[in-house]
């Protein structure tokens, strides 16, 4: 075995005894919760009303969406999570509790009177979307909200090991000071504060540890396009991490894999990614699975690496899926097992 095959099944071993401390982990997640409704049939012909096809729905499912998708995968990876956002009073908030607590996802839901919870219904015919329909109303937080979930985030900082701010865009991470008052405590305390992003203005997102934009969010913040070169990716996500003092970015970039940047690390890290049916919720599979790497013990490079092999898996899946432990373990020890044999002959 030469010394490069040597570093990758050790790497591979040393994932493995990281995974089975992540049920010790204790993460929290901030963010935009979405009721996620997928909607199953077969279409066989168009509608004589209109020139559309006709979905015979022979099948549904919910399943958590946005930041609850987030807490999802770091539930399915084992750690134990406490998920705190706002929804509303209706049967979709329902729905999203129960699946919730089906997961063993402690939650602390704040409760809007006049604003739904924020659904998105998938119709599918076969492996192909036909259609998607949002169901939202987009405001920034409230004062009473504001107050209410900074004090309860108060409340278990000292119980958790990091925390992780899901922005979907939708209104609760778009206010300046709620968001920097959230960074600022968990900096005073040590808690690392991991962010997937959203939008053009990242000022809200300043002294991070790390935030996990894909390419076009990059892009939004940044002289970087989406189609740029390797080194035009590097030269942009330098200067984005040091005008708003980031620790590091973890950019997503598809097909092209991964790139990390902080002030001592820089990597390229090659996609996983064999067949790809959907990218629903990757990105959110990403950052939980770096978040419990990150708390577990493993560096940056190591937790961007497995989140990299954990994306490259649920891409695999129709639909928004979260990891599961089961999953990530059973392919390191496929790639361990297909090492040695590769020894061996």
């Amino acid at each position: 075995m030469n010394n490069s095959q040597f570093r990758t099944q050790n790497s591979k071993l040393n994932f493995l005894e990281i995974l089975s401390g992540f049920p010790n982990q204790k993460i929290a997640v901030i963010g935009d919760l979405i009721l996620d409704k997928y909607l199953f049939g077969d279409v066989d012909r168009i509608s004589p009303e209109a020139p559309v096809p006709i979905v015979k729905i022979t099948g549904e499912k919910y399943v958590p969406g946005g930041a609850a998708n987030v807490a999802a995968n770091l539930a399915g990876l084992g750690c134990q999570v406490k998920l705190i956002g706002t929804c509303g009073k209706d049967a979709q908030a329902k729905e999203l509790k129960t699946l919730l607590a089906n997961q063993d996802i402690s939650h602390f839901l704040y409760a809007h009177g006049g604003q739904p919870t924020i659904s998105k219904t998938r119709i599918l015919a076969g492996n192909q979307q036909i259609l998607r329909i949002d169901e939202e109303k987009c405001q920034s937080i409230t004062t009473d909200s504001a107050s209410l979930i900074s004090e309860h985030l108060l409340s278990i900082l000292d119980e958790i090991d990091c925390l992780i701010l899901s922005d979907y865009g939708k209104g609760l991470l778009l206010d300046f000071h709620f968001v920097q008052n959230i960074i600022t405590k968990c900096n005073e305390c040590g808690k690392a504060v991991l962010i997937d992003p959203k939008g053009n203005d990242w000022r809200r997102y300043s002294k991070a540890s790390c935030i996990t934009p894909n390419t076009k969010e990059l892009s939004l913040v940044s002289f970087f396009s989406e189609d740029g070169c390797d080194d035009n990716l590097k030269k942009a996500a330098r200067t984005v991490q040091v005008d708003y003092q980031i620790g590091r970015l973890l950019v997503t970039r598809g097909d092209k894999g991964m790139y990390l940047i902080g002030s001592d690390e820089e990597i390229m890290i090659p996609t996983q990614a064999k067949e790809v049916y959907d990218v629903s919720g990757a990105g959110d599979t990403v950052i939980a699975c770096l978040a419990a790497g990150v708390a577990a013990g493993l560096s940056w490079s190591e937790a961007a690496h497995l989140s990299n092999i954990a994306a490259g898996i649920v891409v695999g899946k129709v639909g928004t899926q979260p990891i599961f432990y089961q999953d990530l373990a059973s392919y390191l020890q496929n790639q361990i097992r297909n090492q040695a044999n590769k020894v061996v002959d």
